[in-house]
């Protein structure tokens, strides 16, 4: 039954449905939406010199597609990250003029 399902531990799933498993992508989502509604602080601590790791480009996308937004200024920015051997520019791209 369907309460059954619900009861059982995800591992213990896997194990029953033995789903056709890659490593090429998560197994658990291909997608991801980010919004981050965080104030940026400058923090600082004694004796210490800090600086931020913002953004910048990753040598190998996370999942197939991640759209990480937040807003600024009163305006909303961001990044949409894309697997090189799923889209091409072109279609990120367009994506993006979808978004805006």
């Amino acid at each position: 039954s369907g309460a059954d399902v619900q009861d059982r531990p995800f591992e213990q799933v896997v194990e029953l449905v033995q789903p056709a498993r890659s490593l090429s992508h998560s197994p658990l989502f291909q997608v991801m939406f980010a919004w981050q509604n965080n104030e940026q602080v400058d923090l600082t601590l004694p004796g210490l010199v800090l600086s931020s790791l913002a953004g910048g480009e990753h040598a190998t996308a996370k999942f197939d597609l991640t759209l990480d937004l937040s807003e600024i200024d009163g305006r909303i920015v961001g990044a949409l990250e894309y697997a090189s051997a799923l889209f091409d520019r072109t279609t990120a791209e367009r994506f993006g003029r979808y978004l805006v």
